[in-house]
């Protein structure tokens, strides 16, 4: 689930443009004061590319420490309305800046937008590594499910691990490309304003 949320619905929604959709959609009253928010120095921070950067690997890496996993597990209201909502909010800071085109004052340099996305796979990578070569089962409440259904928890464990490692590597590779490509289409953009100069 926490893929899906963090690595495939954020970013489509944020490809959405959400924030360029609401100021053009908005009274010019509105529109101002939505640019003032944008301009001021929490959005700012708050969608700084390397603060962003470690709020999501690090919350990627806190929410599956084993004890932060079975507290989750064991309490409904604590997965749906604190660790949901959490990756859901993470997610769309950090690929805000990174991928499509929403108005904000200090978007990153294309070539930091492709590393950012780029350097992401580290943590996930280790992440699944961890979980599939664990020896022992990290966490009691999948254990007991596995066990129920007559499956060995270890085994799911190592499947687990091996499937986020091999998907997380793939999504990742395919919104880097995005950026690059948002990339290459801004220079020939620029490419093409200079050349209209010139004639």
């Amino acid at each position: 689930q926490h893929l899906l949320i963090m690595m495939i619905a954020v970013p489509l929604m944020v490809l959405g443009n959400p924030i360029t959709l609401a100021i053009r959609a908005s009274s010019p009253t509105l529109r101002r004061s939505l640019v003032q928010v944008l301009r001021s120095r929490p959005v700012r921070i708050l969608t700084n590319s390397v603060l962003t950067w470690l709020l999501f690997a690090g919350t990627l890496i806190i929410t599956h420490i084993p004890a932060v996993m079975e507290w989750s597990l064991e309490s409904h209201h604590a997965m749906h309305l604190f660790i949901f909502p959490l990756y859901t909010v993470v997610a769309f800071l950090f690929y805000l800046p990174l991928i499509g085109h929403n108005m904000l004052p200090d978007r990153p340099k294309p070539s930091i937008r492709v590393a950012s996305l780029g350097l992401m796979m580290v943590p996930e990578t280790l992440l699944g590594m961890v979980i599939h070569f664990s020896p022992v089962p990290l966490y009691p409440s999948y254990a007991l499910t596995t066990s129920t259904l007559g499956a060995d928890p270890l085994v799911d464990q190592k499947f687990a691990g091996a499937l986020a490692w091999a998907l997380t590597m793939v999504i990742d590779g395919l919104w880097t490309m995005l950026a690059a490509w948002e990339w290459f289409r801004d220079q020939e953009r620029t490419v093409e304003r200079e050349e209209a100069i010139h004639v």
